[in-house]
C-alpha cells in the first residue's frame, strides 16, 4: 500500500511539472499576443507595392560589423550579409516553434516567426489557388523549420517556378512594433519588407546561416552549421514593413 502511494505521488509531481510547465508557456504566449495584436503605422506611402518584380539583393563586403541582440538571458549577433528588400504575397505565417522554455532552440528565440512569401504569378492570388493544392509549414523534431508544398495536377507552374518565386523566411524584427506587423500578417496580404540577410551567432557558434539565393534547396545551400546542410532559407533581419500604403518601423 504504500509503495502504491509513493507511485502515485510521484505520478502526480511529474503531472503537476508539466502542467505548470504548459500554463507557463500558454500565459507567456497570451502575453505576447496582448504586447503585438496593435502594430502602429509609423508612416505613410503612396508608392504601390509591386509583386511581380523579384527581390532585389545587394551582397555586402566580408567582415561586416555584427549587432547584438539580447533576448531573455540568450545574447546573440548577427552579421548582415546582404541588404534585402522583397514586394510579395503572404502565403503562410507559423509561430508554432515548441513550447516556450521547454522545446525551443536558441534559434527559435531570435527568429520568432516563419513567414513564405511570393512573388511574380505567386503573387497573384486567383493563380496561385489555381496552381496550388496545398502550402504549410513545420518544424520538426530534430529542430529543422520547413515549408511544403503540392503543385495541383495539370498545373501550368512548373516545380522550378514554384521554388524560385517563393521563399521560407525566418523573420528577426528589428524593433517591437515591427514584430507586432510580422505577428499580424494575414495569408494573401501584399507587402513589402526591407532589411537584411543575416547569419546568427551564439557563444561564438553559429546558430543559423541564411540563404543567399532565391532558388538554391538543401543540396546547394550554405549550411547552418559544420554538421548539417540545408539553410535554403532566409534569415531576414527586418528592418521595415509597408502594408498597404503604412509604414511600419
Amino acid at each position: 500500500m504504500k509503495n502504491d502511494t509513493i507511485i502515485f505521488l510521484a505520478c502526480f509531481a511529474v503531472i503537476l511539472f508539466f502542467a505548470l510547465l504548459f500554463l507557463n508557456s500558454a500565459c507567456e504566449d497570451f502575453v505576447f499576443y496582448l504586447t503585438h495584436k496593435n502594430p502602429v503605422a509609423t508612416g505613410y506611402t503612396k508608392t504601390e507595392i509591386n509583386p511581380a518584380k523579384d527581390p532585389v539583393q545587394i551582397n555586402l563586403p566580408d567582415f561586416q560589423k555584427m549587432q547584438k541582440i539580447q533576448i531573455k538571458d540568450k545574447t546573440f549577433f548577427i552579421n548582415p550579409i546582404a541588404k534585402y528588400s522583397i514586394s510579395a504575397m503572404v502565403l503562410s505565417t507559423n509561430m508554432d516553434l515548441g513550447v516556450w522554455g521547454l522545446s525551443r532552440e536558441d534559434f527559435d528565440y531570435i527568429a520568432m516567426i516563419d513567414v513564405v512569401l511570393g512573388w511574380g504569378e505567386a503573387a497573384n492570388k486567383t493563380l496561385f489557388e489555381k496552381n496550388v493544392k496545398k502550402l504549410g509549414q513545420k518544424k520538426h523534431p530534430g529542430g529543422s523549420r520547413m515549408y511544403f508544398w503540392r503543385l495541383k495536377q495539370g498545373s501550368a507552374w512548373s516545380v522550378d517556378y514554384m521554388r524560385s518565386h517563393t521563399s521560407h523566411n525566418h523573420m528577426i524584427a528589428a524593433t517591437p512594433n515591427i514584430m507586432s506587423a510580422l505577428y499580424c500578417l494575414k495569408k494573401y496580404e501584399i507587402v513589402k519588407m526591407d532589411g537584411y540577410l543575416v547569419d546568427i551567432y551564439k557563444d561564438g557558434n553559429v546558430v543559423a546561416m541564411t540563404s543567399v539565393s532565391r532558388s538554391d534547396t538543401d543540396g546547394t545551400s550554405r549550411p547552418r552549421d559544420a554538421r548539417k546542410a540545408g539553410g535554403s532559407c532566409e534569415v531576414f533581419y527586418v528592418t521595415q514593413i509597408q502594408i498597404g500604403n503604412n509604414i511600419y518601423k
